[in-house]
């Protein structure tokens, strides 16, 4: 059996975290997740970060979803 790898998204093991978390809670809380940060607002799981920190988890939210062409099925 392989090792598990550490997924690293950006390089900041702070973001990577945040992002891994924030994607747990599944595509369509992603994208609420997604909106409020574009607005400015600080979602749970992201206090604790500063201002560009909370902008470079919502680029990496950004392009993790990129990937999906169509919304996200309902729950």
């Amino acid at each position: 059996m392989q090792p598990v790898r550490e997924v690293t998204f950006g390089g900041d093991g702070v973001i990577d975290a945040c992002v891994e978390a924030l994607c747990q809670a599944g595509c369509a809380r992603v994208r609420q997740t997604i909106e409020a940060l574009a607005a400015g607002a600080v979602v749970p799981g992201t206090e604790a970060l500063n201002a560009d920190q909370r902008r470079r988890v919502l680029e990496e939210l950004e392009s993790i979803m990129a990937v999906y062409d169509r919304p996200c099925p309902l729950p």
